[in-house]
């Protein structure tokens, strides 16, 4: 259990103990005054104290969606994200090792589980942009320019002791057990860790992605893609296959974005570190998925 959690804990049961020891005296004591209003002053020191704190400390949630759109090449059995504007520069990283994967898979079996692995695609997706692009939660970035280019820089990763680290193979172990129908490869480049925030644990189900940590908690649900189109993505033509089927499938998954700040530390002097983390991050999905 988190520790502020336990002290606000024992704060109310201990503070309630103490009203009901101090009520218990005053009543025996009733004829000196100083004591019941001693006891009155307590009593309304403390139903004060609590009431501050219902007040003071209140979480908050935000919801987001994003339509994540993934189009499948049947015939060649490729999955790509085909609007390339400003397209994230590491995205193809993810897609080379899955589209080779999907080569080798029977054709029959790819069609029968195509939704499924749409879906599927789209969390390992999310999380490849944590290993491409958001590796370290403290992760500050900058925009350079010049007359002829403009790129990013990074800067240091969180010091030692500022981070809880996650090895991308334990976040393979956990695709695994999720039942994703897709054995997402981590160790083909990129940063083989991830640096959450202190004391953050990272859980991955079938259709979800939720990193908690004592501040906050950040989730990513996939839901059932809503539509599709035919064209082949550029020219809007529809190419067809020999056996009549479109050969180009696009899908749009929404994906729900669900950020929760816990109350207990609203008014903690770092929580705009994690306010700055969350917003980042949504960015940061919301160009990886869309574009």
């Amino acid at each position: 259990m988190d520790y502020v959690k336990a002290a606000a804990w024992l704060a109310l049961v201990s503070g309630s103990c103490l009203i009901v020891a101090a009520s218990v005296l005053a009543l025996q004591n009733r004829a000196s005054s100083n004591v019941v209003f001693a006891t009155a002053a307590l009593v309304g020191t403390a139903i004060f104290y609590f009431l501050q704190l219902v007040f003071e400390l209140q979480g908050s949630t935000s919801t987001e969606v994003i339509n994540a759109e993934l189009t499948i090449d049947r015939e060649k059995r490729e999955v790509h994200n085909w609007s390339t504007n400003h397209h994230p520069p590491f995205k193809y990283a993810y897609e080379q090792p899955l589209n080779k994967w999907l080569s080798l898979q029977p054709i029959s079996e790819v069609r029968s589980n195509e939704v499924s692995l749409i879906r599927d695609a789209i969390l390992v997706s999310t999380l490849s942009l944590f290993q491409w692009e958001e590796p370290d939660w403290q992760m500050k970035e900058k925009r350079v320019s010049s007359r002829r280019v403009a790129h990013w820089t990074r800067g240091p990763d969180s010091s030692e002791g500022a981070y809880e680290r996650v090895l991308l193979v334990s976040i393979g172990e956990l695709l695994k057990k999720s039942g994703n129908l897709i054995p997402a490869d981590f160790a083909e480049g990129g940063r083989k860790e991830l640096h959450l925030p202190p004391s953050s644990n990272i859980s991955i189900g079938r259709t979800n992605i939720s990193i908690r940590s004592p501040f906050c908690e950040i989730s990513f649900e996939f839901e059932e893609a809503e539509g599709m189109h035919f064209e082949k993505p550029g020219d809007e033509t529809r190419p067809m296959m020999t056996n009549g089927e479109p050969r180009f499938v696009t899908y749009v998954v929404p994906t729900r974005v669900t950020t929760r700040f816990l109350k207990l530390r609203t008014h903690h002097p770092e929580r705009s570190d994690y306010e700055n983390w969350t917003k980042r991050l949504i960015v940061k999905a919301r160009l990886w998925l869309e574009s």
